[in-house]
C-alpha cells in the first residue's frame, strides 16, 4: 500500500499565505486611499494645479521702525508683533499705522467685563419709525437723547462766546519745527501751511465735553444700537450704511468684542480709556444718540487755547509732564485714562486736547481754507471734501502735532488706533446739571443717575445735510489732504 505524504502539503500552504496576505494589504492601502480622498483628506492632482491652488494662512510680521518723529526713548522699545491675517481681518487701518506707536495686542484675555448701560425700567420700549438708515435721533427727550446713553455721558463744560485768533503765524510754524528737530523729530514747515493765515474767529457760546469718550460709554452705544437691529458694520451713517467702529473680530488690535446678544470689552483696564478704531461717522452717531454732536474745528481750538489764546492748552511752551504724547516725560506708547493730566487742561477745563488720542471734529478739511473770505463767523469748514479735520495729536506724535493750531484730516471711513473724539453742544440746548447731565435727572448716594420722570420717545430716521454734497476732488478745485509722514514698515 502506497502511503500519502502530508508533510509535503504543509511545506506548499506557506507560499499561498504569503500570496493572500498581499493581496488584504494592498486592499487595504486601497480602501485607505479612496477613504481619504472622499474625506477630503488627501488632495491629488496630475499636474499639481489643484495643490498649487489651495489657500494657506500666511503670516505677517509687522514691525514698528524707529520713526525719527518718535521720542528715543519710544524708538528703543519698540517690539514686533505678529499676526495671522485671516479672509475676515480688515487691515485698512493697520497699514496707517504710526511707525512709532506701540499699542498692546490683546494676548492675555482675562474674563470679560460687560459694560451695561442704565436701565430706564420706568420706560415704554422704543419704537422705530421707518426712515431708512437714519441718525438715532430722539424724540420727546432733552436735546433728542437716548436717556441711557445720556445718563453716562461725558459732563459738558461751557465755552463762553468771544474772538479768538485762530491758525498760527510762519514764525511760530518755523519755531515749532526747530524744536521738532531738537527733540529728534523730521518735520517741516510745510506741515503747518495749511494752519495759515491766523486770522481773527467768532464763536457764539457752547458746551462741550471734558474728556473724551470712552470705552465704556461707546460700548453702551453699540448694546443700543442691537436694540434697535443694527450693529457696528452698518449702524452709523446718514446716507448710505457705514461702520461704527472695528471690533476684535476683523481687527485684532481692537479691544471691542462682540458676539450674537451683545458687545462687551476684552480688558477690564481699557474700559475708561478713549474709544479708538471709531471711524467719523461711528462718532457723529454716538454724539447724536446723546443729543449732542461733533465739535467745529473752531469750537475745538477755541476750547483748547482758551481765553489767553496758548499754543498749548496750558500755556505757550510744552511741559513734557502735561500730556500723553511721544515727547512726554514718560512716554505712554498707548492711549491713557481720560482724566489724568489734570495740569494739562485748558483754560476752559477741557482735558487731554494735547495728546492722548488724536480727535473728531465735524469739519470737512481744505487746505486753502483759512485763506478763504468769509471763515471768521463760526466757521464749519468747507461744503464738501474727501477726508475730516482731525486735531490734538496723539501719543502716537511728537508735540509738533499736539500744538492747539496744528491741523490734521483723515478719511471718514477709516479708524486708527490714535483717533478717537469727544461731544459738543449749543449753549441753549436744555438746562444740565454740574455733571452734564439734563436736569430731570437726580444722582443718589451711589452715584448712579436715576430718572425723574421723561416722556415718550420714538426713534426716527433724519439726514445731516452736513454729509450732503459732491465729493471734492483734484481737478473740481477741492482740497487734497496733507498728512505728516509716517514710514510704512
Amino acid at each position: 500500500m502506497t502511503r500519502i505524504d502530508y508533510n509535503r502539503r504543509r511545506r506548499g500552504g506557506a507560499w499561498q499565505w504569503t500570496i493572500i496576505g498581499l493581496l488584504v494589504g494592498f486592499g487595504c492601502a486601497v480602501v485607505l486611499l479612496l477613504t481619504g480622498l472622499m474625506l477630503g483628506l488627501i488632495q491629488f492632482s496630475p499636474d499639481g494645479v489643484s495643490i498649487a491652488s489651495l489657500p494657506s494662512q500666511t503670516p505677517f510680521v509687522i514691525t514698528t521702525t524707529p520713526d525719527p518723529n518718535a521720542a528715543a526713548s519710544v524708538a528703543q522699545t519698540q517690539t514686533p508683533f505678529v499676526m495671522v491675517v485671516t479672509a475676515t481681518l480688515d487691515t485698512s487701518a493697520i497699514s496707517t499705522l504710526p511707525p512709532d506707536m506701540i499699542f498692546p495686542t490683546n494676548t492675555l484675555m482675562p474674563a470679560p467685563v460687560t459694560a451695561t448701560p442704565t436701565t430706564q425700567s420706568n420706560l415704554p420700549a422704543p419704537t422705530i419709525t421707518p426712515g431708512g438708515i437714519g441718525d438715532l435721533t430722539v424724540t420727546g427727550l432733552p436735546n433728542g437723547a437716548v436717556p441711557s446713553l445720556m445718563s453716562i455721558a461725558s459732563q459738558l463744560i461751557p465755552v463762553e462766546t468771544g474772538q479768538f485768533q485762530m491758525g498760527t503765524t510762519p514764525a511760530e510754524v518755523a519755531e515749532a519745527v526747530r524744536q521738532c528737530i531738537d527733540q529728534g523729530g523730521a518735520c517741516e514747515t510745510s506741515y503747518g501751511d495749511d494752519s495759515l493765515p491766523a486770522h481773527t474767529v467768532t464763536v457764539n457760546a457752547f458746551l462741550i465735553e471734558r474728556t473724551e469718550v470712552t470705552y465704556s460709554q461707546y460700548i453702551a452705544f453699540l448694546n443700543y444700537l442691537k436694540t434697535q437691529g443694527r450693529d457696528h458694520t452698518n449702524g452709523c451713517g446718514t446716507t448710505t450704511p457705514q461702520r461704527c467702529v472695528d471690533t476684535a473680530r476683523e481687527n485684532e488690535l481692537s479691544y471691542i468684542r462682540v458676539d450674537p446678544a451683545s458687545y462687551d470689552i476684552t480688558l477690564d483696564f481699557v474700559l475708561e480709556t478713549p474709544a479708538v478704531f471709531v471711524s467719523w461717522y461711528g462718532a457723529d452717531a454716538y454724539c447724536r444718540a446723546i443729543g449732542r454732536r461733533l465739535p467745529t474745528e473752531a469750537e475745538w481750538e477755541r476750547t483748547a487755547r482758551g481765553i489767553s489764546n496758548t499754543l498749548y492748552p496750558w500755556g505757550n511752551d510744552f511741559i513734557s509732564t502735561n500730556a500723553n504724547t511721544a515727547g512726554s516725560e514718560t512716554p505712554a506708547g498707548a492711549p491713557l485714562d481720560v482724566s489724568q493730566f489734570q495740569t494739562g487742561s485748558s483754560g476752559f477745563g477741557a482735558l487731554n486736547m494735547a495728546g492722548n488720542v488724536a480727535e473728531w471734529t465735524a469739519d470737512w478739511y481744505g487746505a486753502t481754507y483759512y485763506g478763504q473770505a468769509g471763515s471768521d463767523q463760526n466757521p464749519t469748514g468747507p461744503l464738501s471734501g474727501i477726508n475730516r479735520v482731525v486735531r490734538g495729536g496723539s501719543f502716537a506724535d511728537r508735540p509738533f502735532f499736539a500744538r492747539s493750531v496744528q491741523r490734521t484730516d483723515r478719511a471718514p471711513d477709516q479708524r486708527f488706533p490714535f483717533v478717537g473724539f469727544r461731544c459738543a453742544s449749543n449753549e441753549e440746548s436744555p438746562s444740565l446739571d454740574g455733571a452734564g447731565l439734563p436736569s430731570n435727572t437726580t444722582t443718589n448716594t451711589g452715584g448712579a443717575t436715576s430718572p425723574l420722570s421723561v416722556p415718550a420717545f420714538s426713534v426716527t430716521g433724519t439726514v445731516d445735510p452736513a454729509s450732503l454734497g459732491a465729493i471734492a476732488t483734484a481737478d473740481t478745485g477741492g482740497a487734497l489732504p496733507t498728512l505728516p509722514p509716517t514710514q510704512i514698515p
